[in-house]
This record gives C-alpha cells, structure tokens and sequence, in this order.
C-alpha cells in the first residue's frame, strides 16, 4: 500500500520553471490562514532507501521519472534532496491534492516508476498531502 501511495509522491517531482510556482497568495480569515482557492497542493515523501542503495543509484533513480512525472496533469514542481541522517525527502507541487492522488492510478499502470520504487524501503516512507495556505519565493 505504501508503494502505491509513494508512487504519487514520486510522480510531482522535478524542478521546472512553471509560473504557478512563482506565485505568492496568502488569504486570512481572522489570524487563521485558510486554504487559496486553487492555492495548490504540496506533497512530502520522507524516506530511506534498502540497504545497499548507494546514494548516487538513488539519486538516479529518482531522476529517472523526472519526464514521466512532469508530463502528469497538475505537476507544477518537484524538489528532492537528502537529509544529512540519510533520509531522502521528495518534495512536489501540484495544482490540488486531488490531482496528486489522481496520479496513483496512472503510476501503477505504468513501468516508468518501477525502479526508483524498488530502491525504497517502504517500512521507512512517511507520505502527506496538504493544501497550499501560502507560497514564498524570492
């Protein structure tokens, strides 16, 4: 089941120059911030990879769904790195969660995810989704 959600995670992830990623919009109601609409989404895979991974396999594998990812419909930007504890964290961008969620069925009917799935130690993998309430960039 994990694998399945994590293939979701994988699927909005890649750096690209969207112009919704630029934008910056924060709505208040009282002190409390609340959801924009078409705000967005974000979703945060934490995890490891099983033993005997090295880190530039890892890193290869997970490049290599970048144009499959980017392809998908509501992918805005994709940000991965690794923790200095040895955690790898995906980070995606996409235009609502629901469209996030849509990408499982899609990854699971396709191979392209396969081998960057089976570097993951599933045991490991924290996945979230949650609605933009506001963007900062520089």
């Amino acid at each position: 089941m994990k694998s399945i959600l994590f293939a979701t995670a994988l699927l909005g992830l890649v750096a690209c120059n969207s112009p919704k990623a630029k934008t910056s919009a924060e709505t208040k109601t009282s002190d409390r911030p609340v959801p924009v609409p078409n705000g967005g989404a974000v979703e945060v895979v934490i995890y490891k990879t099983k033993p005997g991974i090295a880190d530039a396999e890892a890193i290869e594998k997970a490049r290599s769904v970048n144009e499959f990812i980017r392809s998908q419909d509501g992918f805005i930007r994709r940000t991965f790195g690794k923790t200095r504890e040895g955690q790898w964290v995906d980070v995606i961008q996409w235009e609502s969660v629901e469209k996030a969620q849509a990408i499982f069925q899609r990854a699971m009917e396709s191979d392209v995810p396969k081998p960057f799935l089976e570097t993951i130690d599933e045991k490991s993998m924290t996945i979230l989704h949650a609605d933009t309430l506001f963007t900062l960039t520089r």
